[in-house]
């Protein structure tokens, strides 16, 4: 199973980097996409509800629904590789 991560930036300059999106997220996103008549399908938009999914369980956004939240999306892009992870407490040259 591949996993699959989000990285959003913010109007702010915040940037979200690697987020590993759930199934929960998923689920919901698609739920808010059916609800909205929005065909669940490879698309941006189903992408971003994907990632306001994601934000919303992370606790990173306090957008009240997805509209508000996009008008506050600068980019975003999905990816299924694992972010790189450097050990902090491996010595550098």
């Amino acid at each position: 199973m591949k996993k699959l991560f989000i990285s959003i930036e913010m109007t702010d300059g915040t940037a979200h980097e690697n987020l590993r999106i759930f199934a929960a997220d998923r689920v919901r996103a698609s739920e808010i996409a059916r609800t909205n008549s929005v065909p669940w399908e490879d698309t941006p938009k189903c992408h971003a509800l994907l990632g306001y999914c994601t934000v919303k369980r992370l606790g990173l956004t306090d957008a009240p629904d997805f509209d508000a939240w996009m008008d506050n999306v600068v980019d975003f892009s999905l990816s299924n590789d694992a972010p790189d992870f450097v050990d902090p407490t491996t010595q550098t040259a």
